[in-house]
């Protein structure tokens, strides 16, 4: 009977934890980085080019341009993303753009919504990407659960990075 109720406190206390991170941290701030073997113009070129998206995006099943703007500030986009058999529909628009300087990209599912600051930085002819982002869940459990589970998502971000450094160096 103790050990009952010591699993069942134990739980409780979890959960209210779990509940209170949606308080503590209902959006969630982390940065990734990539250096990448080639000059800037080529890797900003190579990273905002949506048609070559399919080829380091992990996870990406589709994008298609829904609406194109003259320059490229408030273009939009259809993506659908596969993560760990979980298939979900986004809206991704470019919200600022500098030209080899970067790109910031709003994106919406039914879920969050997600705020992204890419920056390249050329060194010694090499660039480093810099990925500033922010998440958050559009329900208080969404936002609980992203709080619990951010370093999964900073995860996933630092592999599409990884996977962009890969698939960049290759051309």
């Amino acid at each position: 009977m103790r050990i009952l109720k010591f699993i069942l406190k134990f739980l409780a206390v979890l959960l209210v934890l779990f509940l209170l991170s949606g308080l503590l941290f209902p959006k969630t701030k982390y940065t990734t980085t990539q250096q990448v073997n080639l000059p800037i113009a080529e890797t900003f070129k190579l990273y905002t080019d949506a048609t070559k998206m399919k080829h380091w995006y992990t996870g990406l099943q589709s994008i298609r341009t829904e609406e194109q703007k003259p320059g490229t500030v408030g273009n939009k986009y259809k993506m659908v993303t596969d993560v760990q058999g979980t298939f979900t529909q986004m809206k991704r628009i470019v919200t600022k753009y500098k030209k080899q300087q970067q790109i910031n990209y709003s994106t919406q599912s039914i879920e969050m919504i997600k705020e992204e600051t890419i920056a390249f930085r050329e060194m010694n002819g090499q660039t480093i990407i810099i990925n500033e982002a922010s998440t958050e869940g559009k329900t208080y459990l969404l936002k609980c659960l992203y709080a619990s589970f951010f370093w999964f998502i900073k995860n996933e971000d630092q592999a599409r990075l990884d996977s962009f450094k890969m698939y960049a160096e290759r051309q």
